[in-house]
């Protein structure tokens, strides 16, 4: 009878160690699958954020090339600094993304990017306005394309963070924009 006993409590620890065995494997797995989902959201946002960076960036230049051309009418400028404020709009949603998933060091690179796209944003914008008011205005473009450097740079830093953080996959650079 007491070997009996023995070996049902024998069975009753291996089958409590199954169990906990069991109960760190799911919770590993739980880990591991919100890590997963972390990440991935991460790199959807930090996808998105470049990708209408590159598209904002590309609208920026389109209304600067049309700017420095000195217009007869500003028509087409009208059009284009239209979709510039629309592009803008789309940027600060995806920036807000990129904030609120960060870590520090992605959230860090995104601010460097948003204040290059910004001085970007606040040349154009001041450019177009000046048009608007006096009609023809200096040409602006040497201020442009060095705010548009330093845009490609902050770009590049950005996107080099968040494959760091979230593994290769985000490779887009300033040649596919």
């Amino acid at each position: 009878m007491a070997g009996n006993l023995v070996t049902g409590r024998m069975q009753l620890r291996h089958g409590r160690e199954q169990a906990d065995a069991a109960r760190a494997l799911q919770r590993r797995l739980e880990v591991e699958t919100q890590a997963r989902t972390e990440r991935d959201a991460r790199r959807e946002a930090s996808i998105t954020y470049l990708s209408i960076v590159g598209t904002f960036q590309m609208t920026c230049r389109e209304l600067a090339i049309e700017m420095a051309g000195k217009p007869s009418s500003t028509e087409r400028a009208d059009t284009l600094y239209e979709q510039f404020l629309a592009r803008w709009q789309d940027l600060s949603a995806a920036y807000a993304a990129v904030q609120v998933l960060g870590p520090q060091e992605m959230s860090d690179a995104s601010v460097a990017l948003w204040n290059a796209i910004a001085s970007l944003q606040h040349h154009c914008r001041g450019w177009y306005t000046d048009l608007r008011k006096r009609g023809e205005v200096n040409n602006r473009w040497g201020p442009y394309e060095a705010k548009n450097s330093e845009l490609d740079s902050a770009y590049e830093k950005f996107a080099e963070t968040a494959r760091e953080v979230v593994g290769p996959s985000v490779a887009i650079t300033v040649s596919d924009i």
